[in-house]
């Protein structure tokens, strides 16, 4: 029988927790931002993390790709909720006196009133990979940001936290909020009597908010890489909207979303990173602000250079 060594034990432990935690990746200039807007609440630290406007993401086609995702969907979600045929939204280009020319119109309407609605989303990422390559090159700088690892149990009770679903796959979670959504269009929908244009009206709305809810948890099979998980929040320019830029000198709306700072578990410096001056100037911003439970501060154990 072959005795486990301490290492082999070690290793073991730290698979386990690294399934209750989650990472968000960031550069440094991002993360020092982060901790500049620290804020003491009740004898508690919290620290803003940067929701950005999903339209501003990475696959310029993310939103309009869940659309089409969904539109898969429905049929699943209506047979579960017994839906009649004329409130289907799945049928909402079949409804009667809507014939095929006016279809691309419809499509058009729709992606228009996507964009346009009052309340778009904000979408906050983090990643069930940790201390991983592909995503700091992607996301840190070319591996020289930060990955910095969160409870996830600390994190669940201030954020929406769902997994993303990639193509087709459907998580539980996620099929379960596509669910709740729908019903809310159906309460609206039997609260009063609608003539033929209303019903219409209220379908092509509630498709949109449908959409603009669901569609931020859907992205191509291209990310699956990332495994990423979601919060998610739906704000107007009024809602506390900021603007920064970012790398490529693009303008990023944006929302501060507040967490406990001792959400913060971890953070893993970047393997192309000067280590020792990184661990150091993040030392120091964490003690100028009275802050004296610092998180651990590693080393990545990726070997990877920039050649």
């Amino acid at each position: 029988m072959v005795e486990p060594t301490d290492e082999m034990i070690t290793r073991i432990v730290q698979n386990e927790e690294e399934k209750t935690m989650i990472a968000h990746y960031t550069t440094i200039e991002g993360f020092h931002g982060m901790l500049n807007s620290v804020t003491q609440e009740k004898g508690h630290f919290c620290i803003n993390l940067w929701a950005s406007n999903i339209f501003t993401l990475n696959d310029p086609g993310e939103f309009k790709y869940g659309y089409r995702v969904l539109h898969q969907w429905l049929p699943k979600v209506e047979e579960e909720l017994r839906v009649q045929d004329d409130e289907k939204l799945s049928r909402i280009w079949t409804i009667q006196g809507i014939d095929n020319k006016e279809h691309s119109f419809l499509d058009n309407e729709l992606e228009q009133s996507i964009y346009n609605q009052e309340k778009t989303p904000y979408v906050l990422s983090f990643s069930h990979e940790i201390d991983n390559l592909p995503m700091f090159r992607m996301y840190s700088d070319d591996a020289s940001g930060i990955c910095v690892v969160f409870s996830y149990a600390r994190l669940k009770n201030s954020l929406r936290l769902y997994d993303v679903c990639y193509n087709q796959e459907i998580q539980k979670e996620g099929y379960d909020m596509s669910k709740t959504v729908y019903q809310l269009y159906l309460n609206s929908l039997h609260e009063r009597e609608l003539d033929k244009e209303q019903k219409l009206k209220l379908m092509l709305e509630s498709l949109v908010s449908y959409t603009s809810i669901i569609a931020a948890y859907i992205k191509r099979g291209d990310y699956k890489y990332e495994k990423e998980m979601r919060h998610w929040e739906l704000k107007s320019p009024t809602d506390g909207v900021k603007f920064r830029t970012n790398k490529n000198g693009n303008i990023v709306p944006y929302k501060n979303v507040a967490v406990p700072l001792n959400a913060i578990k971890k953070l893993i410096i970047g393997p192309c990173a000067d280590f020792e001056t990184t661990k150091y100037m993040i030392d120091l911003n964490f003690k100028s602000k009275g802050i004296k439970e610092i998180p651990q501060i590693v080393k990545s154990n990726i070997k990877y250079r920039r050649y």
